[in-house]
């Protein structure tokens, strides 16, 4: 081989490994998540109006009577929720840091959450007494993950 063959075949070499590299990267960038938090557990009034959704229109009412009804409390539960990370983020940010009352805000969204849990389950059990047993029967067979929250909305 003369010297630039050689030099030709040493360019195609790198611009071939060049390529497979941006082909690698672009490949694994695009199969992973969006940076960012994994998403946290499923907003509990989207799930019942989900569930809403696969009920017969009876049922249907009275789960859509239930959540109106509860709408209030919950929502602002949600969005105590929601502010929760900034909340973290400043106390971890505050000089001198104060590790009580880090935790003592982990203590309190750990109650707001046992308290959207409790009021979540106190409506189901409510409404799916008050159902057909057509109605509890296809609330037994709902799965959340096959109804996830449409893009840029929250859970």
């Amino acid at each position: 081989m003369t010297p630039p063959t050689r030099s030709r075949w040493l360019f195609l070499a790198l611009l071939a490994s060049l390529g497979a590299n941006m082909f690698l990267a672009g490949y694994l960038l695009g199969a992973r998540p969006p940076f960012g938090p994994p998403p946290g557990p499923p907003n509990p009034l989207r799930l019942l109006e989900h569930m809403a959704e696969q009920l017969p229109p009876d049922d249907a009412s009275l789960l859509h009577a239930a959540v109106e009804s509860n709408r209030p409390e919950l929502d602002e539960l949600g969005r105590r929720h929601r502010e929760f990370p900034d909340r973290v983020r400043a106390v971890l940010r505050a000089d001198p840091f104060d590790p009580q009352a880090l935790a003592r805000l982990f203590e309190e969204q750990d109650r707001r959450e046992a308290q959207v849990r409790e009021r979540f389950q106190s409506v189901l059990i409510k409404v799916a007494a008050a159902m057909s047993p057509e109605g509890r029967r296809r609330i037994a067979g709902f799965r959340p993950e096959d109804h996830p929250p449409p893009p840029g909305r929250d859970r």
